[in-house]
């Protein structure tokens, strides 16, 4: 059991020290960080989660500590201390939880985004956080030059960046390049034609 105490002196440290977000990668947060390890220890062995140590690559630097917990493990936390931080504190905490509530936790997936089963051969498992290794294969293959990307059949692992934001593909007869930056030809000649409209028609 957990004393009123112990709760009192976690969402104070926390408060101070501490953090809950939910992440890009679509992770609910809850985590805090600095040299002494002591404190990060006391709430590890609260609530579990995971430390991690991280060497600063500054000069005479101390190491760094880190304790974080995600999924459902972050939103208990984070419903638990709730009462006792501040207000401001309260508005990220509701903020992280509702987006986190819209989608399913890693942990309870089943498929990847892109419907491959996370399961047997095909589930790769890195710092806790479960991977597709086919779309990850895939990816790393593409990226290091051993395959092309397949236009008009894409593959689900395949970057976004291979394509325009209207989904043209970035062939070499579809490019070109402006001060090092390519640009989609068939967007630019769609851009063309409507200026090309609303010229006419304001000339008309």
């Amino acid at each position: 059991m957990i004393s009123i105490n112990d709760l009192e002196w976690a969402a104070g440290f926390l408060e101070a020290e501490g953090g809950f977000h939910f992440s890009r990668s679509k992770h609910l947060n809850v985590s805090a960080g600095q040299v002494q390890h002591e404190p990060l220890l006391r709430l590890q062995g609260m609530f579990g989660g995971s430390l991690a140590q991280y060497e600063d690559k500054r000069p005479n630097a101390n190491a760094l500590y880190r304790w974080s917990a995600v999924h459902a493990r972050a939103a208990g936390i984070a419903m638990t201390l709730y009462p006792l931080l501040s207000p401001q504190r309260q508005t990220k905490i509701r903020k992280a939880l509702g987006q986190w509530k819209t989608i399913i936790p890693q942990e309870y997936r089943t498929h990847c985004p892109q419907g491959h089963p996370l399961s047997g051969d095909n589930l790769y498992v890195h710092h806790g956080s479960r991977y597709c290794k086919e779309c990850r294969g895939y990816k790393s293959q593409v990226e290091r030059g051993y395959r092309k990307p397949v236009w008009k059949n894409r593959h689900p692992g395949e970057r976004v960046n291979f394509q325009c934001k209207r989904g043209h593909a970035y062939t070499e007869e579809n490019i070109y390049v402006w001060r090092g930056k390519r640009y989609c030809k068939e967007c630019r000649k769609m851009q063309m034609a409507a200026w090309r409209q609303s010229h006419n028609l304001e000339a008309g």
